[in-house]
């Protein structure tokens, strides 16, 4: 009985398959693959467009935050353990600073390498900061407030132009 069963569904599929498609069929059914395959390329690229946006947008948020932070530790923390603090960030940043770029030219990016130099000036931000806070007449508050503002500013601006990139490339 179950020899009959699976002659039937071999002689319904074998059917199935005799099936004949006209030119026409053939030539409808092609054009709605490659309109499938353009439609799932710009997707593709808008998705990598819109990663590379939203990744740059994040990096300027966490360095954003981070001068924020070094604003409310300026106000929050005794001078002496600030200066330690200033002077952490410094090393933190020239150690991530040097293992960006010693990526970014192992697997010859550029993105990656401009990360690194990003955080460079972050690292020379900070270190302007400690000389600007070792002075006692400055008032720090204004000069990390323009930190933080050319900080969002670039990564503004970059993530813009990186997204007119893209786009210019995909079309």
């Amino acid at each position: 009985m179950k020899e009959n069963q699976d002659k039937k569904t071999k002689e319904l599929t074998v059917k199935k398959d005799e099936k004949k498609i006209d030119n026409d069929q053939l030539d409808k059914i092609e054009k709605e693959l490659n309109d499938s395959k353009k439609k799932s390329k710009l997707t593709v690229l808008n998705e990598k467009r819109y990663g590379i946006v939203l990744r740059n947008i994040v990096v300027g948020i966490l360095f954003t935050i981070y001068f924020g932070l070094i604003l409310l530790g300026k106000e929050k923390i005794p001078a002496i353990e600030y200066i330690i603090d200033l002077k952490t960030f410094i090393i933190f940043d020239l150690l991530v600073t040097l293992v960006l770029l010693e990526i970014a030219y192992k697997k010859e990016n550029e993105e990656i390498a401009l990360h690194g130099v990003e955080m460079a000036t972050v690292g020379g931000l900070t270190i302007w900061t400690l000389d600007l806070f070792s002075r006692q007449n400055i008032d720090l508050n204004v000069y990390i407030s323009v930190f933080i503002c050319i900080v969002v500013f670039y990564y503004l601006i970059k993530s813009v132009i990186m997204a007119l990139k893209k786009k210019r490339k995909s079309t």
